[in-house]
């Protein structure tokens, strides 16, 4: 079955007019070589039934709902555009009508979930590698404008388990991605870009989870050493079965990086004393996660 791929990145309103540009296809020249200008004329907005000015189509979503005199500050998250998109394989199945229903079925259920007077616009792009949809929500609530209110992180974990039931339900054959609600398909620049501008908030989450595996690894230890007798454990078989302990509950890598890192510590790990199935199981697994989010990652271009 075919991984769906969700992503969220927030935009402010200085990204609108950029994101406007490619989405719409406003550039004269590309510089992303998957864009086939030829095909450019079968793309479409499933909100809109032509080229709309970004700026103004969001101000107005906002100025019609907002509560109060208080002016928006000027880095304030405007939209939340969501990348929609699966693997090749998955659209090969589908036909045009097919294709368009899926990505208009995401639609509603952001509509009915998030108001269907906050999606501004949903690009859908047919002259990529891969077909996908940009779709910008405004973050709207109760009369303020909050991205941190409307996308909690509880908030982005439940889209990813409902949204691949509510297309399940639809008809399509679609899994849940990677799992995790940060979980982020870049290429090369994109990976680089996030590095470069990580927030404050960002380093903080990093830096506890962090501490949380090292304390984890602390209590594996101790569980080796006073309940199984066990003095030495090599490095490449400790990290073995943090990986395998992971999978086996459910737990995925959280990126593509991660995804490789893991196949390395299990490839690694054979002839130590884990049990060679489970071994193959678990580098099975993660094989099968790389070459979907590789797959996707190759077909669509993430970055304006």
């Amino acid at each position: 079955m075919s991984m769906m791929v969700a992503t969220m990145k927030k935009m402010k309103n200085g990204n609108l007019g950029g994101i406007q540009k490619h989405n719409q296809r406003e550039f004269e020249n590309h510089s992303n070589e998957d864009i086939d200008p030829e095909r450019s004329d079968m793309n479409y907005d499933l909100v809109n039934d032509e080229k709309i000015n970004y700026n103004e189509k969001v101000n107005q979503i906002i100025d019609e709902q907002r509560v109060g005199t208080r002016a928006i500050r000027k880095d304030a998250v405007k939209v939340d555009e969501w990348i929609i998109s699966s693997d090749r394989e998955f659209f090969n199945n589908l036909d045009s009508e097919q294709t368009k229903e899926f990505f208009q079925s995401v639609v509603d259920y952001f509509s009915e979930n998030f108001g269907k007077q906050n999606v501004a616009y949903a690009n859908v792009h047919l002259d990529e590698t891969t077909p996908h949809m940009h779709m910008g929500v405004v973050p709207m609530k109760d009369g303020k404008l909050s991205s941190k209110t409307v996308f909690t992180r509880e908030k982005l974990t439940e889209i990813q388990e409902q949204l691949p039931q509510y297309l399940n339900a639809k008809g399509f054959d679609i899994e849940r991605g990677i799992e995790g609600s940060k979980s982020k398909h870049h290429d090369t620049s994109e990976y680089k870009k996030l590095k470069e501008n990580i927030t404050k908030e960002q380093f903080e989450d990093l830096s506890y989870k962090l501490d949380q595996s090292e304390k984890r690894n602390i209590v594996y230890q101790d569980i080796l050493e006073n309940d199984f007798k066990v003095k030495t454990i090599e490095p490449r078989e400790m990290k073995a079965r943090l990986v395998l302990n992971d999978l086996e509950r459910g737990i995925q890598p959280s990126n593509l990086d991660q995804a490789k890192e893991w196949l390395r510590n299990l490839k690694n790990a054979v002839g130590t004393k884990i049990d060679p199935s489970r071994l193959v199981k678990g580098i099975d697994k993660l094989e099968k996660i790389i070459k979907v989010v590789f797959k996707v990652v190759k077909g669509m271009t993430l970055g304006l």
